[in-house]
C-alpha cells in the first residue's frame, strides 16, 4: 500500500502479493488490515490510516510514512525448519496449518482421555447408592 500511495490498492492485488496466489478468504486480509490498524494506533503514527474503499481496495493515508524498499532475505523452508539466507542461525518455524492441527489433536487427546477417566470412575464407584429397599439382582 505504501508504494501505492497515490491510489487505492485492489484486493485481489493484496491476495497476490502477500499471499503469493494462496487461497485465502476475504476475512484473513480483513484481520491483517485490522491489525495493521492496531499497529498504526498502538506505535501512535499521526497522519497515518488505512482506508477502506468499498468494492475497491485500501487506501493507506500517511503525509510522513516512507516505504523502506530494502530486499528482504529469503528464506528457505526444509520441512519445519528455514535457514535465512543472510544469517548462520537456524531460526525454527511452524506451518500455521500443522501448528493448528497439533492443536486440535492435542484437544481431542485431552477429551478422549476425560471421558474415559470419568466412565471409569462412574463404573467403579457410582454416584448415588441404592437405597434399602431396592432388591440387589442375584445373577
Amino acid at each position: 500500500m505504501l508504494l501505492q500511495k497515490n491510489g487505492p490498492v485492489s484486493r485481489e492485488e493484496l491476495f497476490k502479493t502477500c499471499w503469493e496466489g494462496l487461497v485465502v478468504t476475504d476475512q484473513a486480509l480483513t484481520n491483517v488490515v485490522s491489525g495493521l490498524r492496531r499497529n498504526l494506533l498502538s506505535l501512535k503514527a499521526q497522519n497515518a490510516e488505512i482506508k477502506t474503499i468499498s468494492k475497491v481496495g485500501y487506501f493507506i493515508q500517511a503525509e510522513s510514512i516512507k516505504a523502506i524498499t530494502q530486499p528482504v532475505p529469503q528464506i528457505e523452508e526444509t520441512g519445519s525448519e528455514a535457514v535465512c539466507d543472510n544469517q548462520s542461525d537456524e531460526v525454527s518455524l511452524t506451518h500455521p496449518m500443522r501448528q493448528k492441527t497439533s492443536t486440535i489433536l492435542l484437544a481431542a487427546v485431552y477429551v478422549v482421555g476425560t471421558v474415559v477417566a470419568l466412565l471409569t470412575l462412574l463404573n467403579l464407584k457410582p454416584l448415588f447408592e441404592k437405597p434399602s429397599y431396592i432388591k440387589k439382582r442375584q445373577l
